[in-house]
């Protein structure tokens, strides 16, 4: 019974030390190091979040005869029919 207990235990202790060495030999690889210089320049790539959107509206110019109604984001006039805000690009449901 004891030598079961000993053969297990020797079995985790080598599966930890493996686990690690390998581990350690993948973060230290050439191929990690590309990926995390890849990564980034990935984040330094992406768009920077759009600032808040001002509290005063913009002025988008009324054609007469064509009915309007504020864009709820940036308080432009959007006519009727459109389907995006001419000012921010908001998409407006139906």
């Amino acid at each position: 019974m004891s030598s079961l207990l000993l053969l297990f235990c020797v079995g985790v202790f080598v599966c930890v030390v493996l686990y690690n060495l390998i581990r350690n030999a993948i973060n230290n690889s050439k191929l990690a190091w590309e990926l995390e210089e890849i990564k980034e320049l990935l984040k330094a790539m992406q768009p920077a979040q759009a600032p808040a959107p001002s509290t005063e509206p913009l002025v988008q110019p009324i054609v007469e005869g064509v009915d309007t109604y504020p864009c709820p984001v940036c308080g432009s006039a959007v006519p009727n029919h459109s389907k995006h805000c001419p000012s921010c690009g908001l998409e407006l449901a139906d």
